[in-house]
């Protein structure tokens, strides 16, 4: 009997080397928030948004105890955006495909935090009197954000060489530009809003 072997891309691995080089350790990224998006076409448009990276990889913080900093590199990540356009009528489906994320939090004093992505963008607009469409291009979002809770998480006396994790509630404004293409031509978006997000700065160490 013969044995079929099915190929996988190698560019799949990517995510499991890149933690495997940096040492496990990874940080996740969760949030949801409301925004107002504009286009250069003149549309207005309200969207609520919701987006989770469970795969970046957490900065050595070693040097600079005081900060804790994340990366991600063809994360697992994605954002989906639903809303409706105010001119004229529509239905908006807006998901963001994985990309490139980093974050940045003081954890000392008050505590302040940032966090940018820059990812692939596909719109799907419903018009209430007209045909379905698509755009596709490529967005940058960021926020500065301001720590609402600080959790310092437990030791493992097994680890005595890892530095801490830490659990962070923070919210912030937001803002976002995009350029995007359709049927019709190249277009750019423009977006700004407040954003909760859920910091989690920890080590998956065998």
């Amino acid at each position: 009997m013969k044995t079929v072997l099915t190929a996988v891309p190698a560019w799949t691995a990517l995510p499991l080397v890149w933690m495997l080089l940096l040492g496990q350790a990874c940080a996740l990224t969760a949030g949801a928030g409301v925004n107002l998006s504009v286009d250069t076409r003149g549309r207005i448009a309200l969207m609520a948004t919701v987006s989770v990276d469970p795969s970046a990889v957490r900065v050595e913080p070693k040097k600079t105890p005081e900060n804790e900093q994340s990366v991600s590199f063809l994360p697992l990540a994605v954002a989906v955006s639903g809303g409706i356009e105010l001119n004229p009528g529509a239905s908006i489906l807006r998901v963001e495909a994985p990309g490139i994320g980093y974050t940045w939090n003081h954890i000392q004093d008050d505590g302040q935090g940032v966090v940018g992505r820059i990812s692939p963008r596909f719109d799907l607009r419903w018009p209430f009197d007209g045909k379905f469409n698509l755009a596709v291009g490529g967005a940058i979002r960021g926020g500065w954000m301001s720590h609402l809770s600080l959790v310092q998480h437990d030791r493992l006396p097994s680890r005595p060489e890892w530095p801490d994790g830490w659990a962070i509630h923070q919210i912030g404004p937001q803002g976002e530009f995009a350029v995007m293409h359709d049927d019709k031509g190249w277009f750019a978006q423009f977006g700004a809003g407040f954003q909760y997000w859920y910091q989690d700065y920890f080590y998956i160490g065998l």
